[in-house]
């Protein structure tokens, strides 16, 4: 029996199989496609955004109203802002 020796021979290989790969034409749909819907997520994005800073602010104004310090010095016509809170606190959350 002989040894095994390497040869140092390079063996360039290709890739041909493109089973399962969408072709060329379909990606570039797909690309096309996605691009008709990128402003509507930009827009779907901004009013998240906006949401958002509703919520953080009527949070923060519920948390103010209902600090002991503060609540003290509200009026009952004051209070009727708890209650306007409350309503964009639904709304949001239905929202």
């Amino acid at each position: 029996m002989l040894p095994m020796h390497s040869t140092g021979q390079k063996n360039n290989i290709t890739i041909t199989n493109d089973k399962g790969r969408p072709s060329k034409d379909k990606i570039k749909n797909m690309v096309q496609e996605a691009g008709k819907y990128e402003s509507g997520d930009e827009e779907h994005k901004k009013k998240l955004e906006v949401n958002n800073a509703l919520e953080n602010y009527t949070y923060n104004m519920r948390n103010t109203a209902k600090d002991e310090k503060l609540g003290e010095k509200l009026t009952p016509v004051d209070k009727k802002i708890e209650d306007a809170i409350d309503e964009v606190i639904v709304w949001s959350d239905m929202n």
